[in-house]
């Protein structure tokens, strides 16, 4: 999970510009009759900085509902307005989800889903790079009326503490491990609950644990090298540079720093225990 710098595009002049080649024309006139209407959810999206919680849906009848709904088909495909796509595409970090920070962002997230929210279908600071299993798992219950805030990649603000941690188990016939977050109390309670509904939501504990398979596969050789050279405190030492680099790149939260220490902190995976690894204990 990582925060985004705001775009800075013209939201009105998107909107004119994708309705202008709307087709047939009384679809547009449709469009351009609730242009008012969309400038007064404009700007209350973003002076209620994006938070569903605070925003009234306009519920617009149909078939203007539909027609709202559909502008975001121009920035896709063969649709006239890709570069307002591009712009979002390009503002991922390392091409990684925005959610997760581990999956490629090979689509984009409606903050506030376009299905409760369709006025929002085309206005950048609704639209995040995401990857699609966090895409299809966040759907459409996320920052509406019914209760349920998450945390906004443009307008929160992210915690510098730790809250993202893991734990490792060492048996003597498998390694097993898990993600879960934790607050010392110095992040705000609200920022942490909109966190933790991500989180949950989004399922991020299954999908870290299916990633880290790979993360620590590429590193065994490694690790039998150093425990070969200095023993399990080699290793230890090898993860911690490992999880320190990581946490450098890409902040306090990041998966591979919080999986990484975990790593490290087990004294039974670092004296051997990796070997499980390599279904030879």
């Amino acid at each position: 999970m990582y925060s985004l710098p705001v775009p800075t595009r013209n939201a009105l002049a998107d909107y004119d510009s994708i309705v202008a080649r709307r087709r047939p024309l009384a679809r547009r006139g449709v469009l351009v009759a609730a242009r008012p209407d969309i400038a007064v959810a404009y700007g209350n999206y973003h002076t209620s900085l994006g938070h569903g919680d605070l925003i009234q849906p306009l519920a617009p009848a149909s078939p203007l509902k539909e027609y709202l709904y559909d502008n975001y088909d121009s920035t896709r495909g063969s649709g006239n307005h890709h570069d307002l796509r591009d712009e979002i595409s390009a503002s991922a970090r390392d091409d990684k989800c925005v959610y997760c920070g581990c999956q490629v962002a090979d689509s984009l997230d409606h903050v506030l889903p376009r299905a409760v929210y369709p006025e929002f279908s085309i206005l950048a600071e609704n639209l995040v790079p995401a990857c699609t299993v966090c895409n299809r798992n966040k759907g459409n219950s996320c920052s509406q009326h019914d209760g349920t805030t998450i945390v906004h990649p443009y307008f929160d603000v992210f915690p510098t503490s730790v809250v993202l941690f893991a734990t490792v188990t060492v048996t003597a016939e498998a390694v097993t491990w898990n993600y879960y977050l934790q607050t010392n109390g110095g992040v705000d309670p609200g920022l942490f609950d909109s966190l933790k509904t991500l989180f949950d939501l989004l399922r991020l504990d299954v999908l870290y644990r299916r990633n880290t398979i790979g993360e620590i596969s590429d590193r065994l050789v490694l690790l039998e090298e150093q425990y070969e050279v200095g023993g399990p405190e080699q290793v230890r030492d090898f993860l911690l540079r490992d999880s320190e680099s990581a946490r450098r790149r890409r902040g306090e939260n990041y998966w591979k720093a919080a999986i990484l220490r975990a790593f490290a902190d087990n004294p039974a995976f670092c004296d051997g225990g990796f070997r499980l690894l390599l279904g030879t204990p």
